[in-house]
């Protein structure tokens, strides 16, 4: 007995010195949204698993790994698609094995992991979020190997000195500009690896009928929905085409979508990003309730925000701007958000109950609108203490104590400045308003001695004076709306420039009535008379304005008959021949006509000045003509251009019909010659052109003008010869081919070569 006994106890002893096996961890996994929620252990080479109990689990949920305070190394197995926030921080980490399969880092993840050197970044990751990378003491070199993913706020915060960022040649300009400025970013040396996973067309079920997306079946993390399914524009995400999606990490909304139903894009925990297109216009109720947004950039054109559509999906940002196009934001649309400042639109006509409410971040509201709204007295209930509200500089003193009182009830504890209020815009007075009360239209300007039609000066203007106080003007269709009053028997009227704005004194345009009830807007020096519509006037008397006294110094270019080369229409321009011929006769005794086509001529007048003339039937009908460029008169006529060149009377030559058209030397140049007396020589090699003339002299062709000028023309044999007096000058061929003349193709009488040396003197010099 005692042996066995001393046997036992050296068999404990002997286990004793053995050491102990170390208990491996155990993770946690909800196997319904594919995530492990937690783990526990020590291992110091911890691998997470993409399956739990044989459950998939490709998304490692927010702080799982927080019990992982002993991993020197960390891998992930194949298979696991998203490390959301918090798991690789504050960790003592040595080495980093991200999988193949990754594709979402979210935020604070390889954050305060102050041993670790390097990590390379599988191509598939889509997604970056805050503070990823960030307070890295040592982290000296990351690597990306795929397309420049979308990075959240903040990346590469703090990081060390030496850290190098490597990314793909081919999206180097993509990541510095979704990279923090001053971070050194370097090319790897290789191309990036498109492992991104994207959707297609089939996982989604699409109402063809109405464009609505009804909802998106796929397992991507990065989603850019499809702008056409089927060849047809998608317009609407329809009621929870999204709901809580477990994989929806960023969401790309094409152009062309207008409304996100109610609960479209619900997804709980998990979406980052979502991008809107510009023509959005209505996001409905809960459409992205309790999501986990990095950023937001709601698109000028937005017009609806519904209850509770972003309600605690904000994460912390710098700034939450409500387009100025919005103009209904609803029930909750942004409680428990966390905005640092806040912009609400200048045409959000309402904040209802609890619209930004528990905002535990804000330190600024700024509120666009100038003219006021309503606001609920819960609308910033729970919301941070001692946050300013800026109102508009520019508002009236009236709408300005409106939101003092509100404020008070509904943000008691905000600061709420003092803007520059705008002066108030006086009330009208009906009695003194009433004449000027109607709508106006603008018949005629005068300067005092004369009248002239609207039509003349190719403008209108029509003025709307209505009994409270309001009014339009409207300026050849550019309508602008306002406000009037009377001053000094004057009506004031003052336009609105900006939609939503108060009327501007400072724009104030007064408008006055003459004698015969017209009203007048001095235009400086010129007065525009307005009629009222429904009342009848008396014609105004037009005097007579004597034409003035013709300067010959003055008119002596223009004098002439000019005929009309073509017609210049909304900057097409149109030869005349397809409109039709026209001709100015401009006369020096100051009578004009003008002749179109066939019809008689009808009468004008005529002056000039410094710079222009002006013709027409009277002074009060006046049509400007001058001078272009190229020394053609120009003239506006209904509407369009027309460009006059002097008259030529056309010289026709008779009795040298066999010299007429192109002649060509044996080196190109062209000889032309036309009946009209015209003769151009035209270089081969530049295209130059020099311009002759030549007529029929006593029965013999000759050059009349230009540096050949005296030269006869002859035509021997087919060949056209240009002669001085020393033999012939220029020879030319209707086909340029000159051998014949030359007699090169008679091989035996060419001469023989010479040989080089005392016999070939002869040869030698100049020729």
């Amino acid at each position: 007995m005692k042996k066995f006994l001393s046997l036992l106890l050296a068999v404990m002893m002997l286990l004793g010195c053995i050491p102990a096996m170390a208990e491996a961890g155990t993770f946690t996994a909800n196997a319904k949204t594919y995530m492990i929620t937690s783990y526990k252990g020590t291992d110091e080479n911890l691998v997470v698993p993409a399956s739990v109990d044989g459950a998939p689990t490709p998304i490692i949920h927010d702080r799982a790994l927080n019990g992982a305070k002993k991993a020197v190394t960390l891998s992930f197995e194949e298979g696991v698609t998203q490390i959301r926030s918090m798991n690789i921080a504050s960790m003592d980490i040595t080495k980093l094995t991200l999988p193949s399969t990754l594709e979402v880092i979210a935020s604070n993840n390889i954050y305060q992991t102050d041993k670790l050197t390097e990590v390379t970044v599988p191509a598939a990751v889509s997604y970056v979020g805050t503070l990823s990378f960030s307070y890295c003491d040592v982290l000296t070199k990351v690597t990306f190997t795929g397309l420049c993913p979308v990075f959240g706020p903040r990346p590469f915060v703090s990081t060390a000195k030496d850290l190098v960022v490597y990314v793909p040649d081919d999206q180097l300009d993509a990541y510095k500009a979704a990279l923090p400025e001053g971070l050194n970013v370097q090319p790897s040396g290789k191309k990036a690896v498109d492992a991104r996973v994207r959707v297609a067309e089939s996982d989604f079920e699409f109402d063809a009928a109405t464009g609505t997306i009804k909802k998106y079946t796929g397992t991507a993390s990065y989603i850019e929905i499809p702008a056409t399914i089927g060849g047809v524009q998608v317009k609407t995400i329809g009621q929870k085409a999204f709901y809580q999606h477990p994989f929806m990490t960023v969401v790309i909304i094409p152009e062309g979508v207008e409304t996100l139903e109610m609960y479209s894009i619900f997804a709980g925990k998990g979406l980052y990003c979502v991008e809107f297109p510009s023509t959005l216009k209505t996001i409905g109720k809960n459409a992205l309730w309790a999501s986990e947004l990095d950023s937001l950039t709601l698109p000028e054109g937005l017009e609806t925000i519904g209850e509770s559509a972003f309600a605690s999906a904000i994460n912390k940002i710098d700034e939450l701007v409500i387009p100025d196009s919005v103009t209904s934001i609803g029930k909750e649309a942004f409680y428990s958000c966390m905005p640092v400042k806040v912009v609400i639109g200048a045409n959000v006509q309402s904040l209802p109950e609890a619209s930004f409410s528990t905002l535990h971040n804000v330190t600024e509201i700024v509120i666009r609108n100038k003219n006021g709204m309503t606001i609920d007295p819960k609308a910033f209930q729970s919301s941070k203490k001692g946050t300013t509200i800026t109102l508009m500089d520019g508002i009236t003193e009236e709408v300005y104590n409106s939101y003092v009182e509100q404020l008070t009830v509904a943000y008691a504890s905000a600061k709420v400045n003092q803007p520059e209020l705008a002066a108030s815009f006086p009330t009208l007075d009906a009695e003194a308003g009433a004449p000027f009360i109607g709508n106006w239209t603008a018949v005629a300007v005068t300067d005092g001695t004369d009248f002239y039609g609207m039509d003349l000066l190719d403008m209108s203007m029509n003025v709307v004076l209505n009994d409270d106080g309001t009014g339009t003007v409207d300026m050849d269709d550019d309508t602008a709306p306002g406000g009037w009053y009377v001053e000094d028997g004057a009506a004031i009227f003052a336009p609105i420039l900006e939609e939503g704005g108060q009327p501007v004194p400072e724009e104030a345009m007064p408008f006055t009535l003459d004698e015969n009830g017209r009203m007048c807007l001095d235009l400086g020096g010129m007065i525009l008379l307005m009629e009222k519509e429904g009342v009848e006037y008396a014609v105004p008397a037009i005097p007579e304005k004597p034409w003035p006294e013709l300067d010959a110094d003055k008119t002596q270019y223009y004098v002439g008959t000019w005929d009309a080369v073509s017609y210049i229409v909304d900057g097409d321009t149109y030869p005349a021949e397809l409109v039709g011929p026209t001709t100015l006769i401009l006369n020096a005794d100051g009578t004009a006509q003008m002749i179109e086509g066939e019809e008689e001529a009808y009468e004008l007048r005529w002056y000039a000045e410094s710079y222009s003339a002006y013709v027409g039937p009277a002074m009060s009908a006046l049509v400007e003509i001058y001078f272009d460029m190229n020394g053609n008169l120009q003239m506006m006529q209904d509407g369009s251009m027309i460009v006059f060149v002097p008259h030529v009377d056309v010289k026709v030559i008779e009795g040298a019909d066999e010299l007429l058209g192109d002649w060509y030397d044996d080196v190109g140049n062209k000889l032309t010659l036309v009946n009209d007396g015209t003769l151009t020589h035209t270089y081969s090699f530049d295209g130059w052109v020099d311009t002759y003339a030549w007529d029929v002299v006593d029965g013999a062709a000759v050059v009349t003008e230009g540096p050949w000028s005296g030269l006869p023309i002859t035509l021997e044999n087919g060949i056209l010869i240009i002669t001085n007096d020393e033999g012939i000058f220029q020879i030319f061929s209707r086909d340029g081919d000159l051998s014949a003349y030359y007699g090169e193709d008679d091989e035996d009488d060419m001469p023989e070569a010479q040989p080089i040396g005392a016999e070939g003197e002869p040869y030698f010099g100049a020729w």
